[in-house]
């Protein structure tokens, strides 16, 4: 059954104008305790206002001063040019660099990013450029861009997203930064390696490496094969990359992000080993799931980086407020969402049983997924929503994922771009809102901490 909930239209209406960061204040709602009148229970909502980047204010300038209460929150540091350890009570000491020895080992240990310094991006497996788009909005500057990326409609994506960007930040992203769609990978990602080192010989290292890679040997909506898995085996060739880069370049100079989902409570001995293995090429993950910085829907993943220390996540995510959200808010009008049947399992849980949905679950690349199947067909429809004018339930579109995920509306839109190749492309993608709060947190530590990081 529907509870039907009395809201104002014009937060949603600015978000499918693609204005969401701009002068919005989002709704939110709080379910009481409720009283039973006639039968019924009559639920009181309370409605509370969470402040998104004011009229004039940029994206850069709005992240930035969220991360700073977060960094001073958790260290104690008063004012600038302070080290993290003559504040700090929370955060751990840093661990020293290790040093590899493998031609696939990277070398691990932060580095030191500069807010003011432009950098050479490549996204590995880069989809619709997510890593590049949330390192401009939060300020940082990009001299090139290649995208490494076998599928050809994921690049028709990019290159829609890329006329955005360079429209949108010209100052960040020059119109010439773009070095060369790049189909290096591979239709069969076969000889991956061999083609990353040619791609190296002719471009040159890169100094900021942002990568995913498939990663259906170790999600289990697949067959959890682990490193087996001849597409998940990537994460050698990915690794092998970043430490030839770091070769090239030096150590200090290259940055690297990598993303794929998270395993970490999965007992099975093939994920297990697994995941024992991507450690040792590659070091400890930071596993959170994306709503805990303001996602739409749950996107629970492993990170690697080296531009903030991994040993520090965990202080700095308790000291992040809880942002709430409504899904509501990102769904078209004609869309409705059902009150939650179920309360959250997962880690990160948001949504409770006849609460208004906070969150809806996973995206994948395919549409036929658990939660996109009604009960009638073996799932549970958590991720469905009501079609006001057929009155049926069907999965969120590509538009509403794309909000869903902090994307800009119609960012993946492309011509010979279908609804469900949107999909698709979104399902792979890296969340904005997580790597937003990454890339803020690192640009305010740099200018806090910078002693600390140079001498690790």
């Amino acid at each position: 059954m529907l509870v039907q909930i009395a809201e104002e239209r014009g937060v949603r209406e600015g978000l499918l104008r693609g204005d969401q960061l701009k002068g919005s204040k989002l709704q939110v709602y709080h379910v009481q305790e409720g009283t039973r009148q006639g039968g019924q229970i009559q639920r009181k909502y309370d409605c509370e206002l969470l402040e998104l980047p004011k009229e004039g204010e940029t994206n850069a300038a709005f992240y930035r001063a969220r991360a700073e209460t977060i960094w001073r929150k958790v260290t104690g540091v008063q004012g600038e040019g302070t080290s993290a350890g003559s504040g700090s009570t929370t955060l751990p000491d840093l661990q020293p660099k290790r040093q590899p020895t493998t031609e696939t080992q990277i070398n691990l240990g932060c580095r030191v990013l500069d807010p003011k310094k432009s950098y050479n991006f490549v996204e590995l497996c880069g989809g619709c450029l997510s890593g590049t788009t949330a390192a401009l909005e939060v300020g940082l500057k990009i001299g090139k861009l290649t995208l490494v990326e076998p599928d050809p409609k994921a690049r028709m994506a990019a290159a829609a997203t890329l006329s955005r960007l360079q429209a949108q930040f010209p100052g960040q992203f020059a119109q010439n930064a773009v070095e060369e769609w790049d189909t290096a990978l591979g239709s069969t990602m076969a000889d991956a390696g061999g083609r990353l080192y040619d791609f190296t010989m002719k471009y040159g290292a890169p100094d900021f490496i942002v990568a995913w890679w498939p990663c259906q040997g170790l999600s289990k909506a697949g067959l959890q094969k682990g490193l087996q898995d001849s597409r998940t085996r990537l994460i050698y060739d990915v690794a092998g990359f970043i430490r030839r880069c770091q070769e090239m370049a030096g150590e200090d100079t290259v940055f690297y992000l990598l993303e794929n989902v998270a395993v970490g409570g999965c007992a099975k001995r093939q994920i297990q080993n697994a995941l024992q293995e991507i450690q040792n090429l590659v070091g400890v993950q930071w596993e959170t799931d994306a709503v805990r910085f303001g996602s739409f829907a749950h996107r629970y993943r492993s990170y690697w980086f080296n531009f903030i220390p991994v040993e520090w996540m965990g202080a700095l995510e308790t000291a992040t407020p809880r942002i709430q959200r409504r899904v509501q808010d990102v769904l078209q009008p004609i869309h409705t969402v059902p009150i939650c049947g179920k309360t959250d399992l997962f880690p990160y849980g948001v949504n409770v049983a006849g609460r208004p949905r906070q969150a809806l679950p996973t995206f994948y690349a395919t549409l036929d997924t658990y939660s996109l199947r009604t009960a009638a067909n073996g799932g549970n429809g958590e991720g469905l929503v009501l079609n006001g004018l057929t009155g049926l339930l069907e999965p969120t579109w590509a538009s509403e994922r794309e909000l869903a995920m902090g994307f800009h509306i119609h960012d993946t839109a492309s011509p010979g771009l279908t609804d469900s190749d949107r999909c698709a492309i979104i399902g792979n993608a890296m969340d904005r809102y997580a790597l937003r709060w990454m890339f803020s947190l690192a640009m305010v530590a740099t200018e806090l901490f910078c002693d600390d990081f140079k001498t690790k």
